[in-house]
C-alpha cells in the first residue's frame, strides 16, 4: 500500500491519530501528511532506523515527530545510501547526532 492508501484505510477505521513509519526512509512522510489533512486525521511522522548492535543482532530503531525536509535528515540518508546498509561503522548513532544538534527542541 502507498502512504495515502494507509492513511485513507486508517480513516475508514475511525483512527482520527496514528504514526505512519516506513523502514530506512521518510519519503513517504510528505504524501502522507497530505492524505491525512485532507481526511482531518492527525499523522505523527515517523521512522523506523534498522541497525545492528554488537555486529549480530538486528535493531529497529523508532523515531517519532521525523521532519523529512530537515537537513541533518537529507545528509544522513544520503550518507547512509553511500555506505550501502554497513550498521557496523554507526551510521544510526551519527544521524540521530547530525539531527539532534541541528534541530533544537521546543
Amino acid at each position: 500500500m502507498s502512504p495515502a492508501e494507509v492513511v485513507s484505510a486508517a480513516a475508514a477505521a475511525g483512527v482520527e491519530l496514528f504514526a505512519l513509519s516506513d523502514h530506512d526512509t521518510t519519503a513517504g512522510v510528505p504524501e502522507a501528511q497530505d492524505r491525512a489533512s485532507e481526511l482531518g486525521i492527525d499523522l505523527v511522522s515517523a521512522v523506523e532506523i534498522t541497525s545492528t548492535f554488537e555486529e549480530r543482532h538486528d535493531l529497529h530503531v523508532l523515531g517519532y515527530l521525523i521532519d523529512p525536509a530537515n537537513r541533518a535528515w537529507k545528509r544522513c540518508w544520503r550518507i547512509r545510501g553511500q555506505i550501502a546498509n554497513d550498521a557496523r561503522i554507526g551510521w544510526p548513532t551519527r544521524c540521530a547526532n547530525w539531527a539532534l544538534s541541528s534541530t533544537r527542541l521546543r
